[in-house]
């Protein structure tokens, strides 16, 4: 039986996709945050063709390896580039030779939030660093006709210690602290389970092509915390200052609404994303 690889399993969507994998049916690296039974590989360091696996027998790579923070991309612009661009690339050449196809895992940022509920047939136009270098990687992919690339929304977890979206804004209210809330941003952001899901189906189906992956509905970030308070909190919480996202101390000015349609998504994995509301309403992990 093949395998599938998974480069980058120490990220936050990466260990999410490892427990819905049997263990004989992977294999997984990890950098500077341990995993046990993992292989210890740093993509700009290493070399992948010394690793100890059989690719002979490893079908599908996906590929989650990257600084995948939009400030310390700006920040660190020739660090970043050169592990999610040019060390991205030698990746991508090595698993084509080797005949292991690529799932990559690219972002809504490639957007320029002018517009919103982009589809796959929106040219990007990408104002951030992150986004222009996750635009990169798409546009050399265009290469390769059998790759699969996965955009994904804004991602949150239901693990309230996990420090995305919801988690956050939990930690803060049960914490009494105030809360400042762009009124203006708007996303769709994707349910970490639903993109272990589709990454799952995607290998099992050797699907192909360019995909967005989200909710598939648009909301602002003021939207998203009320529905935390209406549906956890009974609309109580401590102060909440609203303001514009250009307002907040950022190095790049954020695209607005980088709201993304998964109607494309939805029809060829046959799979109906979680929404906001549904995952706050039935999320275990997440009583008062």
């Amino acid at each position: 039986m093949s395998k599938a690889l998974i480069l980058g399993a120490s990220s936050f969507v990466g260990k999410n996709l490892l427990k819905d994998f049997d263990p004989s049916e992977v294999d997984f690296t990890f950098n500077s945050n341990f995993i046990k039974n993992g292989i210890k590989f740093n993509a700009v360091k290493d070399n992948i063709s010394t690793l100890p696996l059989d690719f002979k027998n490893i079908s599908h790579a996906v590929i989650l390896i990257g600084d995948t923070e939009p400030d310390s991309c700006y920040f660190n612009s020739k660090a970043s580039y050169e592990l999610n661009v040019i060390n991205t690339i030698k990746l991508i050449d090595f698993l084509y030779r080797n005949n292991i196809k690529i799932i990559f895992c690219s972002t809504e940022f490639v957007f320029d939030g002018k517009r919103g509920m982009y589809t796959e047939l929106d040219t990007p136009k990408p104002i951030l660093e992150y986004g222009c270098q996750k635009y990169a990687i798409e546009t050399y992919l265009k290469k390769f006709s059998d790759s699969t690339i996965l955009r994904f929304a804004k991602v949150y977890g239901e693990d309230p210690n996990d420090g995305s979206l919801f988690s956050d804004w939990r930690r803060k209210i049960e914490n009494n602290e105030m809360i400042e809330c762009a009124n203006d941003q708007y996303f769709s952001p994707i349910f970490v389970n639903d993109i272990s899901k589709i990454i799952k189906i995607a290998i099992k189906k050797n699907v192909s092509g360019l995909f967005n992956i989200s909710c598939g509905k648009k909301y602002s970030r003021l939207e998203l915390l009320e529905l935390l308070l209406e549906h956890r909190y009974d609309n109580t919480a401590p102060k909440i200052i609203t303001k514009s996202i250009d307002d907040f101390d950022l190095p790049e000015v954020r695209p607005k609404d980088v709201s993304m349609n998964s109607e494309k998504a939805q029809t060829t994995f046959n799979f109906n994303f979680t929404t906001p509301e549904y995952f706050l309403s039935n999320s275990l992990l997440w009583k008062k």
